[in-house]
């Protein structure tokens, strides 16, 4: 992901670490996700008018997590 902020020429610090987290646990390995993701949280921040990406833009575009099975 940092490899594509400076592809785009963003910093590193255009997502909060709280956000990168949840971006990376939400793509589950799939490159293709995550990079949406991120391509969406942006989008969001944009609209927000804001500079950095926080869990506010990441939060509503991240996949909801699958419920623990109970036994």
């Amino acid at each position: 992901m940092l490899g594509e902020l400076d592809r785009a020429g963003l910093g590193h610090n255009t997502f909060t670490p709280e956000a990168l987290a949840l971006v990376v646990r939400s793509g589950e390995g799939l490159l293709r996700r995550t990079k949406n993701l991120c391509v969406s949280a942006l989008l969001e921040a944009v609209h927000d008018q804001t500079r950095t990406v926080d869990l506010k833009q990441v939060n509503p575009r991240a996949p909801p997590t699958p419920l623990a099975k109970r036994s």
